[in-house]
């Protein structure tokens, strides 16, 4: 072996050989598209009769968003939205079977599951005993806005910079239809979920069965292998991470834009998450998200090897990951602890999640702020450094400086 591009394809080779790699890669595969299909194959049933599918029940909704696409949640629309909900039989057993429900009601769905958000009530009739109207919605949301900034605890700097973003924004809001885009945003938890369970199976031995087998003594014994072997196992284990990220991008996107449609990419993320003060809309936010999860695959699978060199163990990497990955999903941070929920926040299995990434919880950076998102990637890849150098450390001073 005479160069590093030979250790490197021997490398890779190996690993593209192990059935592990790809059984855990198409079950991964089909769970993501799994979570992003959701429950649109199954079945409505109302007291055990089948009403509809959820599926029919989508289309026949988006058709509805659809229709209000591009107009402004302003009085007029909140006026027209109120009166079809007073045209409903409440005294029904069932209301939202009703013939009124479905013609009225129904086409502005989603302008009052905004509207339940903001104002903070979930039974119809308490949203009808209020007056809806313009200035009161979006005064209320400034407010709502205002009560958390309190509550995770932000500094004047901060609010001030939210308070800019909040002058930027166009109001009132205008409606636009996004499901495909916030299917995905809404999935991004568990696709990470899903992408560090896959580093995690197919690399947690990939230093640690040479270890036990004894079978890297031909390829250090080689002209480049006590100087690049190293080098060439990570970069062959990154390798197979890329490729794989490139495909659960093209298939989840697919998934999600062929069912939900691809519309809506400049739709503002406000529509559905309402105590968001940025300007990012849905299509740019999907861009990040896959640039996120695209560093959490690659930091991740650095992490499990370096834990493989490091234990000298197979089994202990894939349950230190999997089972922190799951846990996280899991324990929820507390927003009165700043610090350890900014922590929490920057770990790949939540940042994913909206409800952690779309925090108001800023980082200050060169006379300027970062919002969690933007300085995910550096604290990332500071991570990621520091993991290489760990690994490296120890597979000379095993692997080569301990024969």
């Amino acid at each position: 072996m005479h160069n590093f591009g030979i250790l490197y394809r021997y490398e890779l080779k190996k690993l593209l050989k192990r059935k592990l790699v790809w059984v855990t890669g198409v079950i991964i595969l089909l769970l993501s598209v799994a979570v992003v299909v959701g429950n649109l194959p199954m079945k409505y049933y109302v007291d055990g009769v089948v009403v509809d599918t959820y599926y029919n029940m989508m289309k026949t909704d988006r058709e509805y968003a659809r229709q209000l696409t591009g107009r402004a949640i302003d009085h007029q629309l909140l006026d027209e939205m109120q009166e079809a909900y007073r045209n409903v039989p409440w005294n029904a057993e069932r209301y939202t079977l009703t013939e009124e429900y479905q013609i009225y009601v129904r086409p502005y769905s989603d302008i009052w599951a905004m509207v339940c958000q903001i104002m903070s009530v979930m039974e119809i009739k308490d949203a009808l005993s209020q007056e809806i109207n313009e200035n009161a919605l979006y005064n209320r949301r400034m407010e709502w806005v205002e009560d958390f900034w309190s509550q995770v605890n932000l500094t004047e700097g901060e609010k001030a910079y939210w308070r800019e973003k909040e002058q930027s924004l166009t109001k009132p809001f205008v409606f636009g239809y996004a499901d495909g885009y916030w299917k995905l945003l809404s999935s991004g938890q568990w696709l990470s979920v899903l992408v560090i369970l896959y580093a995690a199976i197919c690399l947690s031995d990939f230093f640690s069965k040479e270890h036990a087998l004894r079978t890297d003594q031909a390829i250090l014994s080689s002209r480049l292998g006590k100087k690049h072997l190293y080098w060439a196992k990570i970069i062959a284990g990154i390798s197979l991470l890329a490729v794989y990220y490139v495909l659960m991008v093209m298939v989840t996107a697919v998934a999600a834009f062929g069912l939900y449609g691809s519309d809506g990419a400049d739709v503002m993320l406000q529509i559905s998450m309402p105590i968001y003060s940025g300007t990012l809309r849905v299509g740019a936010a999907i861009f990040m998200m896959y640039a996120l999860l695209c560093l959490a695959i690659l930091l991740t699978g650095i992490f499990v090897m370096m834990l493989s060199e490091v234990l000298h163990n197979g089994i202990a990497p894939l349950a230190i990951v999997s089972g922190g990955a799951v846990a996280s999903t899991v324990i929820g941070g507390s927003v009165q602890h700043r610090v350890l929920t900014q922590i929490y926040s920057y770990l790949p299995s939540n940042l994913l999640n909206v409800r952690c990434g779309f925090q108001p919880l800023l980082v200050p950076f060169l006379g300027r702020y970062l919002t969690l998102w933007q300085s995910a990637p550096i604290f990332w890849l500071i991570a990621a450094g520091i993991f290489l150098v760990v690994g490296k450390r120890f597979y000379q001073r095993y692997q080569i400086g301990g024969r």
